[in-house]
């Protein structure tokens, strides 16, 4: 853990925090707006059938979101639990009695505690990697769903 430690700043540095606050801004938001702006803004089959020209209004916000939310329920990016542990394991083994004493057979040519932090730094990277794609989609996923909650806002004052 100390090893991680000392690698924090490969996650947790703008690269991270811009699409996390972004993130967090527009799920308030978009909680704010279906809780306040409009919750009592109803649409109805029957009120697009009478205004046919509203209806692809709010099916292309309605489609894109529909599509993202499938995309996430079909294929969901997950992190191998048991491969991380196996790692961190191996990394643990070698940091103890072993490093030391693979250093002074090899005479400084092997250094372990070098070998674990380069491991460690290529899978942080790597987790940031994923975790800032993942942000990023949720950005994508709020926003469409206000922009469909929008749309809906929108056809329900032109029609009131």
């Amino acid at each position: 853990m100390s090893r991680l430690a000392e690698h924090k700043s490969l996650i947790l540095n703008w690269s991270f925090f811009r699409p996390a606050i972004l993130a967090l801004t527009l799920a308030i938001v978009q909680m704010i707006a279906s809780r306040l702006i409009w919750p009592e803004a109803v649409v109805t089959f029957s009120q697009l059938y009478e205004d046919l020209w509203l209806m692809p209004v709010i099916l292309i916000p309605f489609i894109l979101m529909l599509a993202v939310d499938t995309y996430f329920i079909i294929r969901v990016g997950r992190f191998d639990h048991d491969e991380t542990i196996k790692y961190l394991d191996m990394a643990e083994n070698w940091l103890g009695w072993k490093g030391p004493f693979v250093r002074i057979v090899t005479l400084g040519l092997v250094n372990p505690r070098k070998m674990v932090d380069v491991e460690v730094q290529k899978s942080l990277t790597e987790m940031r990697t994923t975790i800032t794609s993942s942000l990023w989609w949720v950005i994508v996923q709020t926003s469409l769903r206000i922009t469909f909650g929008l749309t809906l806002w929108s056809v329900w004052v032109l029609r009131e």
